[in-house]
């Protein structure tokens, strides 16, 4: 898991390389303090600003891989 943060880049993105564990969902943070869930399968990316708040939450089970990257 992450807690909540922001990468402080211009651009970054995460992308899912599987999806044989439970948890583990990506998590964006909005400026009312809202978060929206989002559960990646393999091959979904996520692409945001890099100030923009957000966590992973826990995995539950198995292991969770993923590509990140930060672009400043």
């Amino acid at each position: 898991s992450l807690s909540p943060h922001a990468d402080r880049s211009v651009v970054s993105f995460t992308a899912a390389l599987n999806d044989t564990y439970e948890g583990g969902d990506f998590v964006a943070i909005n400026a009312e303090n809202e978060s929206v869930c989002i559960a990646l399968s393999i091959g979904d990316a996520v692409v945001f600003d890099g100030t923009v708040l957000h966590a992973v939450t826990p995995v539950t089970a198995g292991t969770r891989y993923s590509i990140v990257m930060h672009c400043i």
